[in-house]
């Protein structure tokens, strides 16, 4: 995360949008517009990883494709990942796509 962090983004230079497959674990509404989520890896069943996806209400089905970024959250000195969702990737195999769309 910190290495990410440090490099130059900006006009022009879109910070980087991952893609992964995620099982979505909870989902609610904020303010009737953002949806918080509970995602897991599909690789990594263990890890529970927040996210938010800003100025989306309809909800995720169990399994998702989804193009993210990452975002630093600190909290009483404590720092940890969450992702901001940009979108959800319909077809698996353009998965990769996503991360040479730049957003």
């Amino acid at each position: 995360m910190t290495e990410i962090e440090g490099q130059v983004w900006g006009q022009g230079f879109a910070p980087p949008l991952f893609s992964g497959r995620f099982r979505v674990l909870s989902q609610r509404l904020i303010n009737d517009r953002h949806l918080k989520l509970d995602l897991s890896p599909e690789s990594a069943p263990r890890e529970r990883i927040p996210a938010i996806w800003f100025g989306h209400s309809e909800p995720l089905p169990p399994l998702a494709v989804l193009a993210y970024r990452l975002h630093r959250d600190e909290y009483q000195g404590l720092a940890k990942v969450s992702l901001l969702v940009e979108r959800r990737i319909d077809d698996p195999a353009s998965a990769v796509d996503a991360t040479r769309a730049g957003g």
